[in-house]
């Protein structure tokens, strides 16, 4: 999947050099001494050129039929380089992906356009039925709704999906 994965490269180790690199469109580049400020410094600025670049943006449209299994991948893509601190992957990370576990096992080849409010309660209620915690089930269905509000935000998802999605409330 070339064009979610062009979305936010991973900063990479070349272990033979020591060098950190990144892979854009498919090309590589090297970006510095891995771990140094400098090298760090420059995969933001390459991440920043590619967020704000409308040809990045608009690498895959709402129109297209993006299935939801790729608006994951593409949005672990992101997660992966985000959700760190210190280098280390936070909690949340995990959470995300057990989230998408659920999404992707029940509705993973469905187009993003028909994924609506009946199935985000079918997955609620799968979740509620497995007995999991209130508490537990909550925060699966609000990293749903944070995945496809960032598809939003990257131009891949129809505004319309996440607005809908906003309106199912969580178990009380």
């Amino acid at each position: 999947m070339p064009a979610e994965s062009a979305l936010v490269p991973k900063y990479c180790l070349h272990r033979p050099s020591g060098r950190a690199y990144i892979r854009i469109h498919g090309r590589v580049i090297y970006i510095g001494e891995y771990g140094a400020a400098e090298s760090k410094a420059e995969y933001g600025r390459h991440v920043a050129e590619l967020s704000s670049s409308p040809t990045t943006a608009n690498s895959l449209s709402p129109s297209s039929s993006l299935a939801v299994v790729e608006l994951c991948a593409a949005y672990l893509d992101f997660a992966d380089g985000y959700c760190r601190n210190d280098g280390q992957p936070t909690r949340s990370i995990e959470e995300a992906r057990a989230a998408i576990r659920i999404l992707t096992r029940l509705y993973g080849k469905l187009p993003v356009a028909d994924f609506g409010p009946p199935r985000l309660l079918a997955i609620q209620a799968s979740l509620a039925n497995g007995g999991n915690a209130r508490t537990y089930v909550n925060k699966l269905i609000e990293y749903i709704k944070r995945i496809f509000r960032w598809g939003v935000s990257r131009q891949i998802v129809p505004p319309n999906i996440h607005t809908s999605l906003a309106t199912v409330d969580g178990l009380s």
